[in-house]
C-alpha cells in the first residue's frame, strides 16, 4: 500500500516505518523486536565507460526520470573517477580547451615544463607526452599538489601552434606558412591568419582549428593583403584595391549598403562596390574589439 501510494501509510507510521521505499524500510523482525533495523542499501552504481555499460546507465536514468523503474531502485549511476579523469585528460591532450576563460592544452604544459627547471623536477616528461592513453599515472602526476602550486605561479605561457613544436602533420609543419602577419579570432575554436609571400606580394588566408596539433586550411589566395578583421561570419581583408569581403561561416551573405549602391560608380573606383565605405563602421568596431587580442 505504501509503495503504490508512494508515501508512508497511517498504519506504517504507527509502526515507525521511516520510508515507503523497500530498501529504506525496517524489516518485520526488527519491528516486532522493537530494535533499530540496520540494512545494506545500494545508493551508487559505478562502472567504466564501455558502450554496453553506458547504454545500461542511460536506460536506468531514463526510467527513473519517467517513473518507470521499480521503487527499490533508489541508486544513482555515475562513471568511475578513473575513467572520468582519463576522458578529461584525452580532451586536454587533443584540444585547446577553455579553462577559466583561457585556452590551454597538454602541449602548453609540455612547453612550460621544457623551460621551467622547478617543474621538471616534480613533473615527469612522460606525463606531458600523451603516449599511453590508458595510463592513469600521468593523471596523478598532473594533478599533484606540488605541480598545481607551481602552475599557479605562472601568469602566461608563449606557446607556438604554427608550426607545432612537438607534432608534425601534413597541414602543420615547418616551412609551410613562413610569414604570418595578421591574426583574427574566427568562429569558436578557430583563428584566421594572413600568411604573406614577400617575393610575389601575395597573401593566403588560413583558417586554423585549435586542435593539438592545430589543423590548417587555406581558405583563399589573395593579393597584397596585410590586415584582417572577422565579424559575424565574414572576414574583412584589406588590400590595395579595397576591402575584400570573404564569407567564412556557412551560407553567410555579405550585406550591401544601399547608400553605396545609389552613389555614382566613379566614387567606387579602385574599391569593391557596395563594401568599401558601407562597412567601414563595422570593420572599425570589429578591429577595435580584436586589436589587442593575441593568442598565448
Amino acid at each position: 500500500m505504501c509503495i503504490e501510494g508512494r508515501a508512508v501509510c497511517q498504519q506504517c507510521q504507527l509502526s515507525q516505518q521511516p520510508s515507503h521505499l523497500p530498501p529504506l524500510r525496517a524489516c518485520q523482525k526488527c519491528l516486532q523486536a522493537g530494535v533499530q533495523c540496520v540494512r545494506a542499501c545500494v545508493l551508487v552504481i559505478t562502472t567504466d565507460c564501455e558502450s554496453g555499460n553506458k547504454t545500461a546507465f542511460e536506460t536506468i536514468i531514463d526510467d527513473q526520470n519517467n517513473d518507470l523503474s521499480p521503487p527499490e531502485y533508489v541508486f544513482a549511476c555515475i562513471p568511475d573517477a578513473v575513467h572520468v579523469g582519463k576522458s578529461l585528460k584525452a580532451s586536454f591532450a587533443n584540444w585547446m580547451i577553455l579553462l577559466n576563460g583561457e585556452r590551454a592544452c597538454l602541449s602548453i604544459l609540455h612547453c612550460l615544463r621544457d623551460e621551467d627547471t622547478s617543474l621538471r623536477k616534480i613533473l615527469p616528461r612522460d606525463a606531458v607526452l600523451n603516449k599511453d592513453r590508458m595510463d592513469v599515472d600521468c593523471i596523478l602526476h598532473l594533478t599533484k599538489g606540488k605541480v598545481l602550486d607551481e602552475l599557479q605561479k605562472v601568469g602566461r605561457v608563449v606557446h607556438r601552434i604554427l608550426p607545432d613544436r612537438y607534432k608534425v602533420t601534413d597541414s602543420n609543419r615547418s616551412g609551410l606558412y613562413p610569414h604570418p602577419i595578421a591574426v583574427a579570432l574566427g568562429d569558436h575554436g578557430k583563428l584566421l591568419v594572413l600568411d604573406y609571400k614577400p617575393m610575389s606580394k601575395t597573401t593566403r588566408l588560413l583558417q586554423v582549428r585549435l586542435h593539438s596539433p592545430a589543423d590548417v586550411k587555406v581558405v583563399k589566395e589573395l593579393g597584397d593583403a596585410r590586415h584582417i578583421v572577422y565579424l559575424e561570419g565574414i572576414a574583412y581583408v584589406s588590400e590595395p584595391t579595397g576591402i575584400n569581403v570573404i564569407p567564412i561561416s556557412g551560407n553567410v551573405t555579405p550585406p550591401v549598403d544601399k547608400t553605396e549602391e545609389r552613389r555614382p560608380q566613379a566614387e567606387n573606383s579602385g574599391g569593391v562596390a557596395g563594401f568599401r565605405g558601407g562597412h567601414s563602421q563595422a570593420v572599425t568596431a570589429a578591429n577595435e574589439r580584436s586589436h589587442y587580442e593575441t593568442f598565448h
